[in-house]
């Protein structure tokens, strides 16, 4: 069902996080416990890395990052309560820091507060409005309040840099409108000229021709084979 595609895509870019670029100049054992607990995000270890960060903070009660990093756990456990008292603990430092807004966003997002949702976006936009990601978003949060018109001025300004996945909301905004998704087609080979391996455009569009085209929608599904089994789920 391409529908539960959609949502499916969308869920998962508010449940990623962002990383962050730092200086590795803290103590030595911070520096140490970071090192392990980042380590053991790489490997899904999330309750290991929680335990260093833990052991970073104790060591360091103002290591911004050991906070990132372990809301960054929880809220990969699922616990989006301490994850946005760790994303609002960095606040608390006056640290203008972009993935900080952009993650509070997101929490905000799970948890159906979309008013805060869109407040946290727009703090991380005018933090820096040369990323498309928070554009993004605040088109999916628009979107999910059903404010179609900013939904697209965001979606519009995400994909003015360069975002395929701006370009397919607009896509399928337009499509949905005219209430037949499968004038979705033309627009995904769009997409797909120009990022041959965007994953969401190459499911909808395997899905959309399964019936009609089943030798392009094969093309299609062997490419995200290819690339990693996981993308057919």
């Amino acid at each position: 069902n391409p529908q539960e595609v959609i949502e499916f895509y969308t869920l998962e870019k508010f449940s990623n996080f962002e990383d962050i670029h730092f200086k590795w100049d803290m103590e030595g054992k911070v520096q140490a416990e970071l090192n392990v607990g980042l380590s053991n995000i790489d490997e899904d270890h999330y309750p290991s890395a929680i335990a260093n960060f833990n052991e970073a903070i104790q060591l360091d009660s103002m290591q911004w990052v050991a906070y990132y990093y372990r809301g960054v756990c929880f809220k990969k456990i699922g616990d989006l309560y301490s994850a946005k008292k760790d994303f609002e603990k960095i606040k608390s430092f006056n640290h203008n820091v972009y993935q900080v807004y952009l993650e509070l966003g997101k929490i905000h997002y799970l948890q159906f507060e979309l008013e805060d949702a869109k407040h946290s976006l727009l703090k991380a936009y005018q933090i820096d409005k040369s990323r498309p990601i928070a554009s993004y978003l605040l088109g999916e949060v628009m979107l999910k309040m059903s404010d179609f018109a900013s939904a697209k001025k965001y979606f519009k300004k995400a994909a003015e840099q360069s975002s395929s996945d701006a370009k397919l909301k607009l896509a399928l905004l337009e499509v949905f409108e005219r209430q037949d998704i499968k004038l979705a087609i033309p627009f995904l080979d769009e997409i797909i000229t120009t990022d041959s391996m965007h994953i969401e455009s190459l499911t909808i569009r395997g899905l959309l021709n399964l019936e009609k085209n089943p030798s392009s929608s094969l093309v299609d599904f062997n490419k995200l084979v290819n690339s990693s089994p996981l993308n057919i789920h």
